[in-house]
């Protein structure tokens, strides 16, 4: 994911300066923001990941998934499993 970050990153410098010296950049800006929000994914799913991976660590050695299943279906929490 680190990669895409990083294509993406690029990719939006290099747009950034097509759009700045060309007449007609502004037909650009869509595409630029669009590419922008893609990244703006990417990095709240990376923190995601991140949150996750630290939970885990921090609770290694807790109860099961069947037992945080069990858990979520006490509560009325909607599951996917």
């Amino acid at each position: 994911m680190t990669n895409n970050i990083q294509y993406l990153e690029a990719h939006l410098d290099t747009l950034a300066r097509f759009i700045d010296e060309r007449e007609d950049g502004e037909r650009y800006v869509p595409l630029y923001e669009r590419v922008e929000e893609e990244l703006a994914k990417l990095r709240r799913s990376r923190s995601t990941y991140d949150r996750i991976r630290a939970r885990r660590a921090a609770t290694a050695g807790g109860g099961s998934i069947n037992d945080s299943v069990a858990y979520l279906v006490r509560k009325g929490e909607p599951t996917t499993t």
